[in-house]
């Protein structure tokens, strides 16, 4: 017992002298600056100009948009610009859209299970902005005039209302000059805008019904119409794609699987020409793969792999 008491005193008396003694020290914790965490975050999110390309898209598609049109230079390096006809948004709304982890896309806990648009965490705009020169020209339907913002590193360098149609053009600027290792790890220009167009060429076979246009530099690339899946796939293969495909459609417990088979004409050597949407959202999955290869293996020689693309649709009624 009373050993007890004496641990108990000890015990009060280092409360009593911790509550009053300040240390003579640097403290080794510290809250990251603001500028510092986004830069972190576009490390997670912003690889190469594809990565940012793919962000933007995402959010112009969940805009609503209906026309998308991407200009590149330098493969992306130089600029990444993307303009929609999208909903657009209010000038507080895009105040708020360059704050990390603001979004309109996710309210509560319980919609992560239920999750239908393709960007939800509401971090792509102020990670790009932390790596980049970048602008922001947008109008909402319900505003008189557009709102134009620009940053540098993240920090805003202007702000103004001008004229502008309804929907959002963001350029991106000299992506990675203030993070020079990030940019060393940058490929040449030709694998650089390589990777850009398997992105662009992804979403559009996505989304046909909207009409997408591609310049790099001085060249137009190509021009997309709202189309079918069937034009698409002739927008993006060529013509004669149409007798070389076998469509396909099945739905159980919940899942209905549809798109396009290639024939043994179609056969590839790599996997580069296998597309699969979940949801619509591009999904890479090796499995699918090799349930693909195995049901098509009497059409396949050695080393061959079908061409696809396949959709699956999750969480629909039966």
């Amino acid at each position: 017992m009373k050993s007890r008491r004496l641990a108990c005193s000890r015990a009060y008396g280092w409360m009593k002298f911790a509550r009053t003694w300040t240390p003579n020290c640097v403290a080794k914790i510290r809250i990251l600056p603001e500028h510092l965490v986004n830069q972190i975050a576009a490390g997670e999110v912003i690889e190469r100009p594809a990565s940012v390309l793919r962000e933007l898209i995402d959010n112009s598609l969940d805009a609503g948009a209906t026309k998308i049109d991407i200009d590149l230079e330098g493969s992306g390096r130089e600029l990444i610009s993307i303009r929609d006809d999208g909903g657009g948004m209010s000038r507080d709304d895009l105040l708020l859209s360059l704050e990390r982890h603001a979004t309109s896309k996710l309210v509560e806990g319980s919609n992560l299970f239920a999750i239908t648009t393709l960007g939800f965490r509401g971090e792509a705009l102020p990670s790009i902005a932390s790596v980049s020169d970048m602008e922001v020209l947008t109008r909402d339907e319900s505003s008189t005039a557009g709102c134009r913002i620009q940053l540098v590193g993240g920090d805003v360098a202007a702000e103004e209302a001008i004229a502008a149609p309804r929907g959002t053009l963001v350029r991106v600027r000299s992506l990675f000059f203030n993070t020079p290792a990030r940019a060393k790890f940058l490929k040449a220009d030709a694998t650089e805008l390589s990777h850009s167009i398997r992105t662009l060429r992804t979403y559009a076979l996505a989304y046909p019904e909207v009409a997408w246009t591609f310049r790099h530099g001085e060249s137009l690339q190509f021009v997309w119409p709202q189309t079918t899946l069937m034009g698409r796939l002739v927008d993006v293969f060529g013509s004669g794609i149409e007798e070389k495909v076998l469509h396909i459609e099945h739905t159980l417990r919940g899942v209905r699987v549809h798109g396009i088979l290639g024939r043994k004409e179609l056969n590839r050597r790599s996997r580069g020409d296998q597309f699969l949407f979940v949801n619509r959202r591009p999904f890479q999955s090796t499995s699918v793969a090799g349930v693909a290869k195995g049901a098509l293996r009497d059409w396949l020689d050695d080393g061959e792999w079908p061409f696809y693309v396949l959709f699956l649709d999750l969480g629909i009624e039966c």
